[in-house]
């Protein structure tokens, strides 16, 4: 089944509730969906990442996450075929 039917996302969620910094890379067929689905139960200083910046998804596709989350920097990888977005939540 899909990650985001409601035993999948009971496990993930049950994951993100524990008191331990998490990070999510977005990985799957749809990263902008991952990203808005999974956002909103992460913790304070969790992360979310997802790769094929600017093809896959975009910064119109994060844009409401800015305020609650920041971008982190992110190393420059060579010969890296995609590049990789990171977000750390830093409010509620």
């Amino acid at each position: 089944g899909s990650w985001i039917e409601k035993p999948m996302m009971d496990l993930i969620t049950g994951q993100l509730k524990k008191d331990i910094p998490t990070l999510v890379f977005c990985d799957d067929g749809n990263k902008p969906m991952e990203v808005k689905t999974i956002a909103p139960y992460l913790k304070v200083g969790d992360y979310i990442m997802a790769h094929d910046w600017g093809t896959e998804i975009e910064e119109a596709d994060v844009k409401h996450l800015i305020g609650q989350f920041q971008y982190c920097e992110m190393p420059t990888f060579n010969g890296l075929q995609s590049k990789i977005v990171c977000l750390e939540r830093k409010s509620v």
